[in-house]
């Protein structure tokens, strides 16, 4: 599965992530092949790219409640449009506690839970809204296995809903025109909007405002980095800064240009980088997301390519992998054999994966 922008896709393609209505229905299933009633689907709804499937790529298992929980993401997601929409333009909150609410009840009391959460296709209208919601879902997760309390939990998943709420605040004409790389430039800017809008709307708990602040100085901020130890930083700014991260490094840009990076590479990069991404919190996630899968192609750091065969539990990120190129198999979890091997990225096309022999 890869990602392809509006502009480049083809008859034929074939549909890798199912496409619901306004009302939550299946429109297009997975599979579908590319044609011109689909394409005026994606061109009416401003949709940016879909992630499609190579032309002999088995398409890959999917259960009910995997469709429920698209289903869910897809719909919700527009609810929290509809009230960010309102909260722009009144500086008053509505239904945003009951939003959140619903995501604890329904991603935040099981520490035993994990997910598959894989990427969907997005708009410039909804691509904020569908950001902050999935952000908030991961946040649930990562708060419920860290036994933090529901009060805490509570304001971080707001924050998590309303952390980038400043991008919502842009209008269109500011954008209208530009490339990419300035529009995403504009939309960063947007931040010191957003901040001031959560200082209304919580005059009494700076808590929430807070959260977000300390996320946004820790992954902007260099010299905030080096003097962390000098300033409390929330257990719910580190929590919004790995989903943050692994949301916005995981899903199509909001110009539709840059495919979106995998899970496994986006984990290695944070785990990279202590200093800014709390170990335990990503751990954690690690532990709520569904990182690698049975069949998956995947790059070893040593330039060799392999598909995954099997999953350790208790070692998610070194599976059980064989070798296209001598048929080896691999337990990456048995560390004291294979301590300096790993998986560095998954292989997206089919092309690029070696034939066994």
């Amino acid at each position: 599965m890869h990602f392809v922008k509006s502009g480049n896709l083809k008859n034929g393609m074939r549909l890798a992530k199912c496409l619901f209505d306004k009302k939550g229905a299946i429109v297009f299933d997975r599979d579908y092949k590319l044609d011109d009633r689909l394409m005026e689907f994606i061109n009416t709804n401003g949709i940016l790219g879909i992630f499609v499937l190579d032309p002999t790529e088995p398409l890959p298992p999917q259960s009910e409640d995997d469709v429920e929980f698209e289903r869910t993401k897809y719909l919700k997601a527009r609810d929290l449009g509809e009230e960010i929409k309102e909260i722009v333009a009144t500086h008053r909150l509505h239904k945003l506690d009951k939003i959140a609410d619903d995501i604890i009840e329904r991603f935040g009391t099981n520490p035993r839970m994990r997910i598959d959460f894989s990427p969907d296709a997005r708009s410039k209208d909804n691509f904020v809204y569908k950001h902050l919601f999935s952000v908030g879902i991961l946040a649930a997760l990562m708060c419920t296995k860290m036994g933090i309390s529901y009060e805490e939990k509570k304001e971080t998943v707001m924050a998590c809903l309303l952390h980038d709420i400043g991008k919502a605040n842009v209008p269109d004409f500011l954008l209208e025109g530009e490339t990419p790389e300035e529009q995403i430039r504009i939309l960063d800017n947007s931040q010191d909007m957003g901040f001031e809008l959560l200082d209304t709307l919580f005059p009494d708990n700076p808590s929430i405002r807070k959260i977000c602040a300390q996320s946004y100085r820790v992954l902007t901020n260099h010299k905030f980095k080096r003097e962390q130890d000098k300033e409390k930083v929330r257990l719910g700014a580190r929590v919004l800064s790995v989903a943050d991260t692994f949301e916005t490094m995981t899903a199509m840009s909001i110009t539709g240009e840059m495919e979106p990076n995998s899970q496994i590479y986006t984990i290695n990069h944070m785990l990279s980088y202590p200093d800014v991404f709390n170990k335990k919190a990503v751990e954690v996630l690690i532990d709520s997301v569904t990182v690698l899968k049975p069949g998956m192609s995947v790059l070893l750091n040593n330039g060799f390519k392999a598909f995954v065969t099997s999953i350790n539990p208790a070692t998610p990120l070194y599976p059980v992998v064989v070798e296209y190129s001598t048929n080896q198999m691999l337990d990456l979890g048995n560390r004291s054999l294979y301590y300096n091997l790993e998986i560095v990225d998954t292989i997206k096309k089919l092309d690029n994966r070696y034939s066994m022999r």
